[in-house]
């Protein structure tokens, strides 16, 4: 019924009964019918983008291969925070007490001049296939001051015009369908959201549903754990307006994967002469469409649960409420590795030839992944952080069972945490949605709660410490140590919030990034950039835990946490004053710095309307504005954010247990540009104005602009 609808709209456009919309006239192509199999194939590849770990793996690899030094001494999948989402009693057993890092290549291979360039194409071709991150929790009625549970999310996806997140409302006339929320656009169902009993939101996790193995193919045949594989050819045309159609000759090993591009790694990786064969879960058939009707027509959480475990690969952390109870469930299929090892880890490039290294053909038991009603303490919540703890002592694989290795550092999820645990020892008993909407808003910076300390140390000592003798005056490149100190009072007086009319944002911004460019880049650079632009906040936490001697081997960044604070505050001055053209540090605010972009597609001019918004929030806030500051030729002259919360929803239940939903979102619910609801809701998404999303049909009718009946 719902591809009948899209092809009803179709040929009423093809017809001239309707507009053809302005992608289409722009571009001059014209809609074709749609099959059933589509809307399913367009949530599919949705779905492989939010379990996507390819780009992961290929980094972590180059950074094995090429800085083996890096790789042995530094534990990159430790968190920032332990911040993990599951109460503590409730968690596997974990091993964290038995630490031990990655066993190092014997020696670095060397990479070639163009090896940096080559990594940036690179990420701009799997760039568009990437993770994003999310937060959402729940509140027990009896923390409430209605006594029903409170359920709130903003999921954090690329913000572009159109949204790839339409509002709406799914009602059947017989009434057993009847949900409202978003969907995504292309794919049936209701993705978020709520129905007459249930309310949901959903945030990524990242179980690593995918690997990367290196086997020798030769005449159709891949040599794989010991053994000769028939590899099967197919031939994809891709029809290209105005040019010749290009064609693709796909690898694939049915049970065990495809073959990839042999242009797809940037630099070497693996053997010599030998090709990637690439697995992930979802390259089998799957039932997600089933699952998510399931979904939308859940009756309470314990129904709800069992819509998730219908899931094949749907990674997601899923929050949901009924009047009475609260749930959280994350439940795909993480295949079950033959051999889990830390000198052969799954989350970088696996020798092929082993056969310990290939799945089971099983997968995690469900019961194993992770679920809860939360616990005595009556909330739960998650912000894209290790769910178990797993990852704390910097090695995933030493635990209960192998689950992930890429997981937020854990400053959103600690900060929503402490905020949860305020609130319910403050205010018992009398939390509202209005508490919910404000710490949707919040933006406390926990990478200043921890950076800032470490320069207040190296100014202590400035006087004292022969390695800062530099700074006493004026450094070399001609900063005087008055205009270190205008830096650095306006950081001290500064209260960690990262709002718009803030000068000290810009400050600290500039000195995050140099001070994990002093820190680190000499140490990584062959990927420094690329792992910037994947996930700036990933590369961020890394020095500042070096600095705290976080781990025995800190000190294999070359230069002390001291000096790195007062070189990045000296960069950072310079930046302001070259290339911002700041005098007067204090008088320079966020807003004019930063702001958030809504990009249109290529080639459709008519989309490039909405203007980059001053926005609140920055790296590794709850109300999240993430940019890489630093470009190939230095820190830019702006911080310009393409990602957010793409809406934000806070929902309670009513006396008849119905859940009402206040929500905003931006830039508007339609895809013309003339219309005036094209960035009717931007202004409310950017001021926290949040308003009720409608579900009783009689108010819907009487708030109605338009309505539009297909035959």
């Amino acid at each position: 019924a719902w591809t009948q609808g899209v092809n009803a709209r179709i040929q009423e456009i093809l017809d001239g009964d309707a507009p053809t919309p302005a992608s289409f006239a722009e571009l001059g192509y014209a809609p074709e019918p749609w099959a059933i199999v589509d809307g399913a194939a367009a949530g599919k590849l949705l779905l492989f983008g939010s379990s996507n770990q390819l780009e992961n793996d290929l980094l972590a690899s180059i950074i094995r291969q090429y800085h083996p030094e890096v790789w042995a001494n530094v534990p990159l999948t430790r968190p920032l925070y332990d911040a993990f989402t599951l109460p503590e009693t409730e968690r596997p057993m974990s091993g964290r007490l038995a630490p031990a890092l990655p066993a190092a290549p014997p020696s670095a291979l060397p990479f070639g001049p163009d090896a940096a360039a080559r990594l940036r194409r690179f990420h701009e071709t799997v760039g568009t296939i990437g993770l994003a991150g999310s937060n959402n929790w729940a509140v027990a009625g009896r923390h409430t001051a209605n006594g029903r549970p409170l359920v709130a999310g903003d999921p954090h996806q690329g913000l572009d015009v159109p949204s790839r997140f339409y509002a709406q409302h799914f009602a059947s006339a017989t009434g057993d369908f009847n949900a409202a929320g978003w969907a995504f656009v292309g794919a049936p169902g209701l993705i978020l959201g709520h129905n007459a009993h249930v309310a949901w939101t959903a945030t990524l996790n990242y179980p690593d549903m995918m690997d990367l193995w290196d086997v020798d193919v030769s005449d159709g045949v891949m040599r794989f754990g010991g053994e000769d594989v028939p590899l099967q050819t197919r031939r994809e045309v891709i029809q290209v307006a105005g040019a010749a159609p290009v064609m693709f000759e796909v690898l694939s090993a049915p049970g065990l994967g495809v073959i990839l591009p042999e242009d797809l790694a940037p630099v070497p990786v693996g053997r010599p002469g030998t090709r990637l064969l690439f697995n992930w879960t979802g390259f089998t058939p799957t039932d997600d469409i089933g699952a998510l009707v399931a979904l939308n027509t859940a009756d309470s959480v314990s129904s709800f649960e069992a819509a998730v475990d219908g899931y094949g690969i749907g990674a997601f952390n899923w929050v949901a409420a009924d009047a009475s109870d609260i749930t959280y469930i994350s439940s795909m299929w993480v295949p079950e590795r033959a051999s889990v090892q830390s000198d052969a880890p799954p989350y970088a490039l696996l020798d092929g030839r082993d056969p310990n290294t290939r799945w089971t053909g099983a997968y995690l038991d469900r019961a194993m992944l992770p679920r809860s009603r939360g616990g005595a303490r009556g909330w739960i919540g998650t912000a894209n952080n290790d769910p178990y703890g797993f990852t704390a002592d910097g090695d995933p694989t030493n635990d209960a069972f192998y689950f992930g290795a890429y997981f937020d550092p854990g400053t959103r999820h600690q900060r929503l945490e402490d905020e949860l645990a305020r609130l319910v020892s403050e205010r018992p008993g009398a939390i509202t949605v209005e508490d919910m909407e404000a710490l949707q808003l919040d933006t406390r910076s926990l990478f200043a709660d921890r950076l800032l300390p470490i320069l207040e140390d190296a100014w202590a000592q400035l006087d004292t410490d022969p390695d800062l003798a530099g700074y006493r005056v004026e450094t070399t490149s001609g900063v005087t140590r008055a205009e270190l100190a205008e830096l650095r009072d306006l950081l001290a007086a500064w209260d960690h919030h990262v709002d718009r009319e803030q000068a000290a944002p810009v400050v600290f911004t500039g000195l995050l990034y140099y001070f994990a460019q002093v820190s680190a880049q000499d140490d990584v650079q062959l990927v420094f950039g690329s792992v910037l632009s994947a996930s700036a906040v990933y590369l961020l936490k890394v020095p500042v835990l070096a600095a705290e001697g976080a781990y025995p081997t800190a000190d294999i960044f070359d230069v002390s946490p001291r000096e790195a604070a007062l070189h990045a505050l000296e960069l950072t001055r310079l930046w302001m004053r070259n290339v911002l053209g700041v005098t007067d540090p204090s008088a320079y605010a966020w807003r004019d710095l930063h702001c958030t972009r809504f990009r249109g597609r290529e080639g459709v001019s008519a989309w490039d309307t909405v203007p980059c918004t001053p926005t609140d929030g920055g790296e590794g806030t709850l109300n999240v504005s993430e940019a890489n500051l630093l470009g190939d030729a230095g820190a830019r002259d702006a911080h310009r954010s393409g990602g957010g919360a793409i809406f934000r929803m806070v929902a309670t239940f009513d006396e008849a247990g119905t859940p009402q939903a206040t929500v905003n979102f931006p830039p508007g619910n339609v895809e013309d540009p003339a219309s005036v609801h094209w960035d009717d809701t931007l202004d409310d998404w950017v001021e926290g104005v949040y308003r009720p999303l409608l579900f009783d049909r009689p108010a819907i009718e009487a708030a109605a602009i338009e309505t539009l009946t297909l035959e």
